[in-house]
């Protein structure tokens, strides 16, 4: 309410921005025409937990969602299917979110998603339900963050959103878990079985399985500026999510509320 400008820009307290990166903000709405636009920051990882954990975060975000069409509808969808997909391809970064003041006013700003627990997504939802134009961004260069300190920190911090983040359904929660442990672990152990029982198949498409995990984490840390060692961790993040997914699950059908930052969530 206070805010003069056209844009309205919305921070996490722990981002640390560029000299530039206002004037970019501002020339990428016009670049762009968009009503909004979220930035994801280059994360800055300390510890050994967040090394190996939080680039899983990204690397979802890269093969699993097909970012161009949150910025547009894919061109060899049918309309009225496009239509009924609007929202399933609305994504945000809260630590980093602009709006034009028109688009903020008109979806009611975060009046309207406050008692969402995801609520960057939400708003990212009503923009483009609203029919404006949205759009992400990575933000190396521009726009950095170090969102946990300490393992503990980050389990209680991913703990308070993580089924949140699958429209609170859990037999969709739950299926994600099980593909994520084909795809991602049981190759290792294939790669294992094949070698004590001398199967050249099952080998080939372990090893072929291997590499394209790894090629990925290794382009993402590339990308982002990470600790590529890392990348050879990618199992043990899966595994650290599993272990947060079955305490998740217990939560949700035990009705324990989950606190952040001394507030029941």
């Amino acid at each position: 309410e206070a805010a003069t400008g056209d844009i309205l820009l919305f921070l996490d307290a722990d981002t640390r921005l560029e000299p530039d990166m206002l004037t970019r903000t501002a020339a990428t709405f016009d670049k762009y025409s968009l009503d909004m636009l979220t930035i994801w920051p280059r994360q800055l990882l300390g510890s050994f937990w967040e090394r190996t954990v939080l680039p899983l975060i990204y690397y979802a975000l890269v093969t699993l969602l097909p970012a161009i069409y949150v910025y547009r509808s894919p061109r060899w969808m049918p309309t009225f299917i496009q239509r009924k997909l609007l929202a399933a391809f609305a994504a945000a970064c809260g630590q980093c979110i602009a709006f034009t003041r028109e688009a903020y006013v008109k979806i009611g700003g975060h009046q309207t998603v406050k008692q969402e627990v995801v609520e960057d997504v939400a708003l990212a939802k009503k923009v483009k339900l609203s029919g404006f134009t949205l759009r992400m961004f990575q933000g190396v260069g521009s726009i950095s963050c170090r969102m946990y300190r300490s393992e503990k920190e980050m389990f209680e911090g991913l703990r308070k959103n993580f089924l949140a983040g699958f429209g609170n359904s859990l037999p969709f929660f739950i299926t994600a878990g099980i593909v994520h442990l084909i795809v991602f672990v049981l190759p290792f152990i294939t790669l294992i079985y094949s070698l004590n029982y001398f199967s050249p198949a099952l080998f080939f498409l372990s090893v072929a399985s291997i590499s394209i995990i790894f090629i990925h984490r290794l382009i993402l840390a590339i990308w982002f500026r990470w600790n590529p060692i890392y990348a050879l961790l990618h199992p043990l993040g899966v595994l650290w999510y599993q272990k947060l997914g079955l305490v998740k699950i217990w939560d949700h059908l035990s009705g324990k509320k989950v606190k952040w930052k001394g507030r029941d969530v």
